[in-house]
């Protein structure tokens, strides 16, 4: 990921992880805030396997669709290498 960022945005790359480091961190921060209260109620268990699902849903399709419409979102962005 790290170095999808660096190639796609060369003149603004710092801002660019800047950006991906601050969105990393606010997830990172809100876990622990919600996560207790989900296993509370629904155990280790089912609490688990949402979260699971949870990451193959986001994370199984996003390269087949980054390298399907990853040209046109670098297109449309003014600070992206063109």
């Amino acid at each position: 990921m790290r170095s999808y960022i660096i190639d796609c945005f060369t003149l603004h790359a710092a801002s660019a992880m800047s950006g991906a480091a601050a969105a990393r961190s606010l997830c990172g921060f809100a876990f622990p805030l919600w996560a207790p209260y989900m296993f509370n109620a629904l155990g280790y268990g089912v609490g688990c396997t949402i979260l699971a699902a949870f990451a193959v849903v986001l994370g199984c399709p996003a390269a087949p669709v980054l390298y399907r419409y990853g040209p046109a979102i670098r297109a449309a962005s003014r600070h992206a290498r063109k």
